[in-house]
């Protein structure tokens, strides 16, 4: 079971993919990263496909948001640093040209996977940030084969996945393909100066908005 310090959220089964959608500036990227943070002495592995920010950035988003996130235990798939003509330093980040990268992006999560398995790592946590931002930069089609192939890999794996959606930036029929691909959704709103969360699909979660 994946386990979630400080969070309203009862653990979640292994080979679980989870939907997390809320617009813009709501709470969604906040509780995105807290999920995927390992507990404190936990020896779970993360594995981050970002498309906002880089490497460098997503580690002090992690520090900021969550807590520190020792970089043994991230891997991140950059899909922004070459575009931007940054290097990137650290273990274990793989880059790609741009978010529309798809074959590159899964060519780079299939070796982080192998490298976290040969170190032993078998318990891994493994997110998108986000779904919004790549359907900017590619077709749905192929988009959607791509998300299909990336859950599938999760539940092979026994992983839990966590990806990124604003449903406010897409028609009802995208939103509900994608929907498709998922096991359970957590819906996010800023509630006043509070983010809230409801889960659908899942068992002994919160069904009725909750503060986070």
């Amino acid at each position: 079971m994946y386990e979630f310090d400080d969070l309203p959220l009862s653990p979640i089964e292994p080979a679980t993919n989870v939907l997390v959608a809320g617009p813009a500036m709501s709470g969604t990227r906040d509780l995105f990263l807290r999920m995927l943070a390992p507990p404190a002495g936990s020896e779970d592995g993360t594995i981050v496909v970002t498309s906002g920010d880089n490497a460098d950035e997503l580690y002090e988003r992690f520090r900021a948001t969550a807590r520190d996130v020792d970089r043994q235990q991230l891997g991140v798939v950059d899909c922004v640093s070459r575009s931007r003509g940054l290097s990137v330093d650290g273990p274990n980040v793989g880059t790609v040209s741009s978010p529309g990268d798809l074959t590159g992006i899964g060519i780079e999560l299939t070796d982080l996977y192998e490298s976290f398995f040969e170190r032993g790592v078998r318990r891994l946590r493994t997110g998108l940030n986000s779904i919004s931002t790549l359907l900017m930069y590619a077709d749905q089609q192929p988009l959607f084969r791509f998300l299909h192939v990336f859950t599938g890999r999760i539940s092979t794996a026994e992983s839990l996945g966590l990806f990124v959606i604003d449903p406010t930036s897409h028609d009802e029929r995208t939103t509900q393909t994608i929907n498709q691909l998922y096991d359970a959704r957590i819906e996010v709103r800023q509630n006043g100066s509070a983010p809230e969360l409801r889960v659908r699909g899942l068992p002994d979660q919160p069904t009725d908005w909750t503060p986070f």
